[in-house]
């Protein structure tokens, strides 16, 4: 598809998602699946053969070490081996319980010096029902105070701007 994309003149994709394998993922077709993008990269590069620049979701692995809800020796050495393994993929992208997540991501991301932070949401997600993560009205109104408190929190240090934009200012326009 990225011929595609070049094809039609646009200048960049963002459907690679770094650390995560989507291969068992039901596909279209029967047995077809999705990428394996576990070992992807998580800054930008060019698509080979395209002028397209592959702009990756912004995930991050979980690194941070958390207390042992217990004081003992193997609570803390098993906390401590998933720290340094990673404890998962975190994914700045709200799900109504991970604000906390998401700011560490922002700071984590700003900290690294990359280039942009890429929030994400589906449009069913922004109204009830049309999504199970977020049936009822009153999830909706806690994802909307969660992603304001976001976007305050983040225009501290980065500035809005869409993929477009962000692709032909930074990058250059490669038409």
């Amino acid at each position: 598809y990225f011929k595609l994309l070049d094809q039609y003149g646009y200048l960049s994709d963002c459907s690679v998602t770094p650390g995560v394998d989507w291969t068992n993922a039901f596909g279209f077709s029967p047995g077809s699946g999705g990428s394996d993008y576990t070992n992807a990269r998580r800054k930008p590069y060019r698509i080979r053969n395209t002028k397209l620049l592959e702009l990756p979701m912004t995930i991050v692995k979980d690194h941070r070490y958390s207390k042992p809800i217990r004081f003992r020796l193997r609570s803390i050495a098993g906390n401590l081996y998933r720290a340094i393994k990673g404890n998962g993929n975190l994914w700045m992208r709200p799900n109504g319980q991970n604000l906390d997540d998401m700011l560490w991501i922002a700071d984590y991301v700003s900290r690294s010096n990359a280039k942009y932070l890429m929030f994400m949401i589906h449009s069913s997600e922004l109204a009830p029902g049309c999504n199970p993560r977020f049936p009822h009205r009153e999830q909706i109104e806690n994802l909307y105070t969660d992603i304001q408190k976001v976007f305050q929190y983040v225009s501290q240090k980065y500035e809005g701007e869409t993929i477009g934009n962000f692709t032909k200012t930074v990058y250059g326009d490669r038409k």
